[in-house]
């Protein structure tokens, strides 16, 4: 090495890997629960009961408490839209 270079501080390397892992490991989990949930959106827009009662059961209760508002919020903001065309015409 030459003068002006140094050597790695290898405990700041191992946090810093550390914080990175875990950050990705939280995002991953995020990633898996989104696709879950979407999952489920899918087999219910297509009516598809079978297969929704078993993807619903997987989930955690958490994540059908987030899964059920975010179903209301979207029903009700899908009506105020429908609202809205029918007075504009």
């Amino acid at each position: 090495m030459t003068e002006q270079q140094q050597a790695p501080d290898w405990a700041q390397v191992e946090e810093a890997l550390k914080a990175g892992a875990a950050s990705l490991g939280k995002a991953l989990e995020r990633f898996r629960l989104t696709l879950a949930a979407q999952g489920a959106l899918g087999l219910a827009y297509r009516g598809d009961l079978e297969s929704l009662g078993p993807a619903l059961a997987r989930m955690t209760p958490e994540q059908l408490v987030e899964v059920s508002a975010a179903a209301a919020l979207l029903g009700s903001s899908c009506d105020e839209e429908l609202a809205r065309r029918r007075q504009t015409t």
